[in-house]
């Protein structure tokens, strides 16, 4: 059981930092304490997140951001902190 909660954490966290690349979030890094402390809040969503089989399977199938929002909750901030 904890094999797998650890693997799909890990999984999780992969997917984070995909999507973040995706977005061009992770490409600034010059990130203040707001910004900080909404990637901690992105980075929760993501661990409780339910659609990590749609995510992953969106990852492998496409480019750009195109479609995110359809299953992902943090889409709006990436897409906000990519602005920045």
């Amino acid at each position: 059981m904890f094999g797998r909660m650890r693997k799909t954490r890990e999984l999780k966290a992969r997917l984070f930092g995909q999507m973040m690349q995706r977005f061009g979030v992770s490409q600034n890094p010059d990130y203040g304490q707001f910004d900080g402390a909404r990637l901690q809040t992105a980075a929760g969503r993501c661990i409780h997140c339910g659609a990590a089989a749609r995510c992953k399977e969106w990852m492998e199938t496409t480019t750009g951001t195109e479609g995110a929002s359809d299953f992902c909750p943090n889409a709006q901030t990436f897409a906000a902190l990519s602005r920045r």
